[in-house]
C-alpha cells in the first residue's frame, strides 16, 4: 500500500515526510507498508495505491501514480469532479487501465482501475 500527498492545506493526513510501517501481526499478516511523500513514483510497485486528488493532478501525475502500481494491483482514485468523466476515461485508458468500477456521489467520482494484463 503506498499514500502520498502533496497538499499544503492538508495538514496531518498530507504530512510529506510522515513514513509508517506496519510489522507482521498474530495472524502472520506481512507486507503493508505505509507512506506520504510526493507524487513521484516509489522504488517498487504496490498492490494498492489510493489518490484523491482533484483531475488536474490526476492529468499532470497519472504517469506517476499509474507506476506506483503493480502489474496484479488496484488503483482506487477519487476527488474527481463529475463534469471530467469522459477526459478521466480517456486518459485511463491511454495508459492501460481498466475502469473495474466508477461512482458517484455530489457531483464527485471515485474509480477502481485496474491495469489492463499483457497477453
Amino acid at each position: 500500500y503506498y499514500a502520498a500527498g502533496n497538499d499544503p492545506q492538508g495538514g496531518a493526513n498530507q504530512n510529506p515526510t510522515a513514513r509508517y510501517t506496519v510489522t507482521t501481526d498474530a495472524n502472520g499478516c506481512a507486507g503493508v507498508k505505509l507512506c506520504r511523500s510526493g507524487i513521484e513514483p516509489p522504488a517498487e510497485p504496490f498492490d494498492l495505491v489510493c489518490a484523491n486528488v482533484n483531475s488536474a493532478v490526476i492529468e499532470r501525475y497519472f504517469g506517476a501514480i499509474a507506476a506506483s502500481v503493480s502489474c496484479g494491483g488496484a488503483l482506487i482514485l477519487s476527488g474527481i469532479g463529475a463534469e471530467w468523466r469522459t477526459q478521466m476515461e480517456r486518459l485511463f485508458s491511454s495508459m492501460g487501465f481498466i475502469v473495474e468500477s466508477a461512482l458517484e456521489d455530489e457531483g464527485w467520482l471515485g474509480y477502481l482501475l485496474t491495469p489492463e494484463r499483457a497477453e
